[in-house]
């Protein structure tokens, strides 16, 4: 069964958010965080520190960090 989630941002301090996956009724699970690593994009790593990789902007680091878990992005 294939669960359709949105990536939800939360500031944990400068340059980095904290990234869960969210969904309908009320689906919650922490997937990891990304950093912001300057003119070069965002980083992206699980929860237990395995890196996911680099992305030009935080939205598509956080996309990532939800496919990886084995979500489907919701539109």
């Amino acid at each position: 069964m294939t669960t359709y989630a949105t990536p939800t941002l939360q500031p944990s301090g400068r340059g980095r958010f904290k990234v869960a996956a969210t969904w309908q009724p009320d689906g919650f699970a922490l997937l990891g965080e990304v950093h912001d690593k300057g003119p070069v994009g965002w980083t992206a790593s699980t929860a237990t520190g395995l890196p996911v990789g680099l992305f030009p902007h935080r939205q598509a680091a956080a996309e990532a960090l939800l496919k990886h878990a084995g979500y489907e992005l919701a539109l």
